[in-house]
C-alpha cells in the first residue's frame, strides 16, 4: 500500500520520472538482495572450508553469522573501502562475539582460534560485500525471471 501511494504521489508530479525511479529502486533493491544472498552463501562456504570433515555445517549458520555482523556494522560502512574493524578489536565491536565463537565451536567443531579467524574473514566479506561478480550476477538474474 505504501509503495502504491508513493507511486501515485510521484505520478502526479512527473509520471515518466516516477516509473523510472521505481524501476531504478527495484533494480537497486534486487542487486542489494543478490549481494546479501551471495555474501551469506560465501560465509557458509567459509565455515565449511574451515570446519573439520566430521562437522556437518547447517546452511543456516552462515546467514545467521552474517546477520549478526551486519547488525554490528553501521549501514553506511557496508560496501565501503577500508575496514572499520580491526582483527584485535572486533571482539569488542560485535556485541554477540562470544556467542558467535561458541556457536562455531558447537555447530562447526572449530577450536576458538579458528573460530575467531573465521569470524574475522566473514566480517571482511560482509563489510566490503566482496563476492565474485559472476555469483552476484547469477543470483541477480534470478530475481528478474
Amino acid at each position: 500500500m505504501f509503495i502504491k501511494n508513493m507511486e501515485e504521489s510521484n505520478m502526479s508530479r512527473n509520471p515518466s520520472q516516477s516509473t523510472a525511479d521505481l524501476g531504478s529502486c527495484t533494480a537497486t533493491h534486487n542487486r542489494s538482495q543478490a549481494i546479501e544472498i551471495a555474501v551469506d552463501a560465501h560465509a557458509t562456504r567459509i565455515l565449511r572450508a574451515h570446519s573439520p570433515p566430521e562437522a556437518c555445517v547447517d546452511s543456516s549458520v552462515g546467514p545467521y553469522v552474517t546477520s549478526i555482523l551486519r547488525d554490528a556494522l553501521p549501514a553506511k560502512n557496508i560496501g565501503q573501502s577500508g575496514s572499520k574493524w580491526s582483527k584485535t578489536s572486533i571482539s569488542q565491536q560485535i556485541p554477540d562475539y562470544d556467542s558467535l565463537i561458541e556457536l562455531l565451536e558447537s555447530q562447526c567443531y572449530m577450536i576458538p582460534s579458528v573460530a575467531k579467524d573465521v569470524i574475522w574473514e566473514i566480517a571482511l566479506v560482509v563489510e566490503k560485500e566482496e563476492v565474485s561478480d559472476s555469483v552476484v550476477s547469477s543470483i541477480h538474474s534470478s530475481f528478474d525471471d
